[in-house]
């Protein structure tokens, strides 16, 4: 066990360590830089919508959702393309329809 006197030694120290010290002060521009953070502007609705789209978690969420979709669209897609020989009729039909019917519709005006 420590004497009496050895204690007292390490209280009078730790007290005379504390002479030294002075009150904290805040750093150089502080007071400015609280103020403007104080009388800072709310953001815009544009800003808001950047904030909240710019987070990681939404931004997954899109991207997630876009390549969803694509595989959907991907599997879903209808790959019966008609053959050569049903382009060539179809062409054939096409070429001969004339759907210039203003020829045959006549309108008698007069009595």
């Amino acid at each position: 066990m420590q004497s009496k006197k050895d204690i007292e030694r390490e209280v009078e120290k730790t007290l005379n360590s504390l002479e030294g010290m002075r009150p904290a002060t805040p750093g150089p521009f502080f007071f400015t830089r609280l103020q403007s953070h104080l009388h800072k502007a709310e953001l815009n609705i544009w800003e808001r919508i950047s904030v909240f789209i710019a987070r990681p978690t939404i931004a997954m969420a899109v991207v997630l959702a876009v390549v969803l979709m694509n595989t959907v669209v991907f599997f879903k897609h209808d790959e019966t393309a008609p053959s050569i020989a049903e382009q060539q009729t179809e062409q054939q039909y096409e070429d001969f329809s004339l759907a210039d019917n203003a020829f045959y519709d006549y309108e008698n005006l007069e009595p």
